[in-house]
């Protein structure tokens, strides 16, 4: 913990978390969550490239709403991917968003929704942590909520990140994954 608030006060924000964000999400993925990512394939499509199926589980008894792409509703955004690194644990690299998310989608209890992501190295993004190689373990991260009215009043104050009317979500990880054959390979 006290690594964490070194490293956020370093380097001030990463993708529009504030240090309170990012402080208070580590204290809230409990181990037998009721909204699941669960990673469905990794496969490398070429040499620093690759394709990962994921699927959005929501076993709880209520609907959980969440920010997707206005253009493709079984798409959330931002769905981040996280890099874990020797020295810094886990680093958070994209999306970087510098746009509030534009629509709102909903996963009612018991239903599940299909998600095709691509990773690839080097990333065109506005990012400045950049993942350096696919050859160590990832994870995603959602952000999701338990009321509409929440999801909305996250959206209509989304920077800066530390504003106080802004609701703080649950965040939901996947299981880390690894990239086979990730790139550089070794020699």
């Amino acid at each position: 913990m006290k690594k964490a608030v070194r490293l956020c006060l370093l380097f001030g924000c990463l993708a529009g978390y504030s240090c309170l964000d990012l402080l208070y999400a580590q204290n809230r993925t409990p181990k037998n969550a009721e909204v699941r990512i669960l990673v469905k394939s990794v496969e490398m499509i070429s040499q620093n490239e690759a394709h990962v199926k994921l699927t959005l589980i929501n076993e709880s008894t209520r609907t959980i709403f969440f920010t997707v792409n206005p253009f493709d509703v079984n798409m959330p955004e931002p769905l981040y991917l996280e890099q874990m690194r020797q020295k810094e644990g886990w680093t958070l690299f994209g999306p970087c968003v510098d746009n509030p998310p534009a629509a709102i989608s909903k996963l009612k209890p018991g239903k599940t929704i299909g998600i095709d992501d691509r990773i690839g190295v080097p990333t065109i993004s506005n990012c400045q942590v950049k993942p350096q190689n696919l050859l160590d373990s990832f994870r995603y991260s959602l952000e999701y909520f338990e009321s509409y009215e929440d999801v909305r009043a996250y959206m209509r104050n989304f920077f800066p990140s530390s504003n106080p009317k802004r609701p703080h979500p649950r965040i939901v990880y996947s299981e880390s994954f690894s990239i086979p054959g990730g790139w550089p390979r070794s020699r």
